[in-house]
């Protein structure tokens, strides 16, 4: 249920940041991947560092609230607009020679991989910095 919870509000929050730049997509991302690392979700009872698993499913939530958030978006302005988006989709198809949907699902997968690499990487980065030492720890 909490997951459920999270990849709701992820999926707005990656609406919303479509709707200011879509390059905040990865930014959304990798924040994601340090939130969860620095939460401890994935953790084993007794472990340090969260599971291998956890980043993985870090990432996976963060592609699937991307798409969710996409959809949404492309569905607000499809519905908001003049049937602009629908033309374009269909003009586009037929100078690729491609059809719609594979463009449609090209579209939706694009903030997916985005955002999943980017969680990968921030969960990553948040587990570097909490396993390294400060200068001279080592020293007794």
């Amino acid at each position: 249920m909490k997951r459920m919870l999270a990849a709701g509000m992820l999926a707005t929050a990656f609406g919303l940041g479509t709707w200011v730049s879509w390059g905040l997509v990865p930014l959304i991302g990798m924040l994601w991947g340090v939130v969860w690392a620095r939460a401890g979700a994935g953790r084993e009872a007794g472990a340090a560092e969260p599971t291998g698993e956890s980043r993985w499913i870090a990432a996976r939530l963060a592609a699937l609230s991307a798409a969710l958030g996409w959809i949404g978006w492309l569905g607000y302005t499809g519905l908001a607009g003049q049937g602009g988006l629908g033309r374009l989709l269909v003009r586009l198809a037929a100078v690729l020679q491609l059809p719609p949907a594979v463009l449609l699902a090209g579209t939706i997968a694009l903030p997916a991989l985005l955002a999943g690499t980017a969680a990968l990487i921030g969960s990553d980065l948040a587990s570097s910095f909490r396993t390294s030492r400060p200068r001279g720890s080592d020293v007794p």
